[in-house]
């Protein structure tokens, strides 16, 4: 017998977010400001709380709009399908507030527990279905019957709160690893600016110019035009499709965070197939995140938020562009063609401007023999990474059979 479900509205409100004038917005705190979170501020599952606000003045904000402990903070529009349905739980006392774009689910009743409630706004079943409600022609949306209308699972409180804590010690155990991988990460980046000082060896060339040379790299993106999928097309098994907001700070590719495409679907898409060693770049949503592609699934596509780049081996090492993307140069240069444009977004012919400075091969290669020992650790973390992933996204739905 499975426990009894009832819609959100009846164990939770929502609250909308702020609406505010250009003219009122500061970047700097100061009295009389109220600070407002945005859905960049919803990361993995976690509230940034310190990065990236915006100031109001208080008469902007009602007190219900005030955030509270417990609250959900959800992403409700965005021009990306990747963004919207983005949550994270306010989890300490903080004075703020946060945007129209955002909505807040604040429990009502005593009758949920709010970690329980928070790790449901995590599971994969609620990512689908609202990718599947959001979607829209110009812009996504989630409106408030969409959320008003999910249906929860409700065990008893105390069964709530055995499954809330088994998923807050999978997601400390998650987050240890994902922190001793960005160490990892952070320490190759350290060795890679060390070992690539000397440039007068290096050639500089644009991505466009690599591409007509062909003898670079070879560039695809996965913007599949008018063919491009839509929210029916997805569903709880098919072939993997990666989107920015697959990769974490750390650069894995969790694998509860990949989409499923429908086979009959996937067949008609002749561009976005990945193969081992591309080197993925986000160049939409969460701009600037890369990963290298293992080949951890059979097959696998990419979404619009990313693009691929697949070396020539004679000529680019896999490791050297993953870092060279990584480095804070070319995160500049990302930054500023980003500043660009009205959306957070780097346009795919942007990226074709962009210089890239390729060192000899002999040089790629000695980096990638020196970080060796460090790629097989971070290759065993990651491994690591993905089960505690596939652990969590299995535990939900196991731990709700009585």
């Amino acid at each position: 017998m499975k426990w009894q479900t009832v819609p959100v509205a009846e164990i939770a409100k929502q609250v909308r977010g702020v609406s505010y004038d250009k003219s009122q917005v500061s970047s700097n705190p100061n009295q009389g400001l109220i600070p407002i979170l945005r859905a960049g501020n919803i990361q993995d599952g976690s509230l940034l709380l310190n990065h990236d606000l915006v100031f109001v003045p208080e008469s902007c904000v009602s007190s219900q709009q005030l955030l509270r402990l417990g609250d959900i903070v959800i992403a409700a529009s965005s021009g990306s399908l990747d963004v919207v349905g983005k949550a994270a739980q306010v989890e300490r006392q903080w004075q703020g507030s946060f945007g129209a774009f955002c909505k807040v689910v604040r429990p009502t009743s005593d009758r949920i527990d709010p970690r329980y409630l928070h790790h449901y706004f995590q599971s994969s079943g609620y990512r689908r279905k609202v990718s599947s409600l959001a979607a829209g022609a110009n812009i996504n949306n989630l409106k408030n019957e969409h959320i008003d209308d999910l249906e929860i699972p409700l065990p008893p409180p105390e069964e709530q709160r055995r499954i809330a804590a088994i998923l807050d010690k999978a997601d400390r155990l998650a987050s240890l690893q994902a922190r001793a991988s960005i160490i990892g990460k952070e320490w190759v980046g350290s060795v890679f600016s060390e070992y690539f000082t000397d440039s007068e060896s290096y050639i500089e060339i644009s991505i466009e110019e690599a591409l007509e040379s062909q003898m670079l790299l070879l560039h695809k993106d996965g913007n599949h035009g008018s063919s491009y999928p839509r929210a029916e097309d997805f569903g709880a098994d098919g072939v993997p499709f990666i989107s920015a907001k697959s990769i974490v700070d750390s650069g894995a590719i969790l694998d509860s965070l990949v989409a499923r495409l429908s086979e009959e679907k996937a067949q008609s898409l002749r561009i976005g197939w990945l193969e081992p060693g591309d080197v993925l770049l986000a160049h939409n949503a969460s701009v600037g995140k890369t990963a290298l592609y293992e080949g951890q699934y059979q097959r696998a596509l990419i979404g619009t938020s990313l693009t691929a780049f697949r070396p020539n081996p004679n000529h680019l090492n896999s490791h050297y562009l993953l870092h060279y993307l990584s480095s804070p140069s070319f995160q500049s240069s990302l930054a500023a063609d980003m500043s660009q444009t009205t959306r957070n977004q780097v346009p795919i012919t942007a990226q074709r401007r962009l210089a890239l400075r390729i060192p000899p091969l002999s040089k790629q290669e000695e980096f990638a023999a020196r970080v060796m020992s460090a790629d097989r650790l971070s290759g065993k973390r990651r491994q690591s990474f993905r089960c505690i992933d596939a652990l969590r996204k299995s535990l939900f739905g196991a731990l709700l059979s009585p």
